[in-house]
């Protein structure tokens, strides 16, 4: 397959130098009768405890002391911790296939929606402490299920590169296959890691500078010291 040109270069650093062309609509919520609204407590309570400790350090005496709710209010709408997890994680499989159709619905090219998929899921999830919760949930061991909706996430971004393949904006290099595994485990890492230090970029910015790396690397595999030189 012919390579881009140079010219995609510069192409690629209008896309990932200006801001998104599309962003998805806030998903409000409808007012809700108590007993929902008492569910979506317990998963938010839930999602700051599974945000912060893990499934395994979450516990469900402390979603109650945080919730201030019963144990019956909890079991009546979830059997378990494994059951509250399961609901997180579904809400973040939602919203990536919601925001797969958006991004999708605006007719750019390729290349340019892996990046808006990126850039507004970090936002989504920097905003989000249940879509937070839900994306570290999805990788979880003990969780029936859950490595299912990553492995869609991964296949989703896979889809939109064998597009850009396909049409000439990547190159078709083992660098261009590697791209969605490599980009979503960054991601993940990212949305993991604790801050180091108080001038750690935020997360919207810390997946900017992947993108960068990534797509340019993938642009340029061919000719590793330009690639290098690209990046440094």
């Amino acid at each position: 397959m012919r390579p881009p040109p140079d010219k995609d270069f510069a192409a690629m650093s209008d896309i990932l130098t200006s801001p998104p062309t599309h962003s998805p609509s806030p998903r409000r919520y409808r007012q809700q009768p108590r007993a929902i609204a008492t569910r979506e407590r317990i998963l938010l309570v839930s999602a700051e405890m599974f945000d912060a400790n893990g499934y395994a350090g979450a516990g469900i005496n402390e979603m109650l002391d945080s919730s201030g709710l019963s144990k019956g209010a909890l079991y009546f709408h979830f059997e378990s911790k494994e059951a509250i997890a399961q609901a997180l994680i579904d809400q973040w499989r939602t919203f990536v296939d919601d925001l797969r159709h958006e991004v999708n619905s605006t007719e750019t090219s390729a290349l340019a929606q892996i990046v808006m998929l990126f850039r507004e899921h970090a936002e989504a999830v920097s905003a989000d402490l249940r879509l937070r919760a839900g994306l570290k949930l999805s990788v979880e061991q003990g969780i029936t299920g859950s490595g299912g909706a990553y492995r869609e996430w991964v296949d989703m971004v896979e889809a939109l590169v064998a597009t850009a393949i396909d049409r000439g904006e990547l190159h078709d290099n083992d660098a261009a296959q590697r791209f969605s595994e490599a980009s979503c485990t960054t991601f993940l890492g990212t949305i993991t890691a604790p801050p180091l230090m108080n001038t750690s970029p935020s997360i919207t910015v810390a997946i900017d500078d992947m993108l960068t790396g990534w797509l340019i690397g993938v642009l340029s595999a061919e000719d590793p010291q330009r690639a290098l030189a690209a990046t440094g």
